[in-house]
Order: structure tokens, then sequence, then C-alpha cells
């Protein structure tokens, strides 16, 4: 993925969860800390953890503090036994800034484990009000 910025937003029991995203020297993108923790009624609180990542941008991390980087904070803050259970009882999003063109792609289980980006079902997103349409697009999809 080229983008720009990229905010993860995960979806779990009542609560939105955004951790911090970082990049690798080459591109890759990794989560740190802190992470939002975000009710789910509380849109207006989502809306603006999703600004204020987009201003903060993503950090490019030198080789050994990317490999730092994980999902196991989230894995726990969402106080699941393992892996597993987190790519199949969370829903997922991010946010993609290229070019100044936002898009919301959704994740979908992958064939063999995991998730993967489901380009599919991405939505462009006006750059102007990009965090409230996701939100718009995100709080319909959730079950």
């Amino acid at each position: 993925m080229n983008a720009s910025l990229v905010i993860a937003i995960y979806y779990y029991d009542g609560r939105f969860y955004l951790p911090t995203c970082a990049r690798s020297l080459e591109g890759r993108i990794g989560f740190t800390e802190p992470i939002a923790i975000i009710p789910a009624d509380d849109r207006a609180a989502l809306v603006e953890a999703i600004e204020l990542r987009a201003v903060a941008g993503n950090a490019t991390l030198s080789r050994a503090d990317f490999r730092n980087t994980t999902d196991e904070m989230l894995v726990t803050a969402m106080r699941f036994p393992n892996r597993q259970a987190f790519f199949t009882q969370t829903q997922r999003w991010s946010i993609i800034e290229e070019d100044g063109a936002y898009t919301l792609i959704p994740f979908k289980l992958a064939p063999m484990r995991g998730v993967t980006e489901d380009f599919d079902h991405a939505i462009p997103l006006s750059p102007a009000t990009f965090a409230i349409e996701a939100i718009d697009h995100i709080c319909a999809q959730i079950k």
C-alpha cells in the first residue's frame, strides 16, 4: 500500500479501537500505542479520534523500532484469548489517504487465515468530510 496516511479502525463488543499506525522504512504499516478506545455510541469522539490521527500522520520508524510494532496490544485490549478469535470476532476498516483522496476500505476474512482488504467494497470519501462519512458507513455496517 502506497498511501500517504493509514488510519486503522477496529470494532468489537460495542467499542471502536484505533491503534496508532506507524510506517516502516520500506512503507509497511504496523501498530503502536496509544490505542484510542471509544464507545460505539460516541460518534463525535470517534470522528475526533480519526481527525487527530489524520493530522498526526503516520510516523516512520527505524527497522529496529518497527520490529516492535504488533497487533498483539489490540488482542490484549479487546481481551481475546488468541489471535484467531481477534480476526474472526472483530470488524476492521482502514481509511487511507493518497494524493489528497480518502478511501474507506473494509476488511474480510482471508481464504486461509487472518483478514485481507476488501477493495471491491472500498468507498471514496470527500476530503472535507472524510471522517464523518467514514463513520456513517462504518456504523451502518457494524453487527
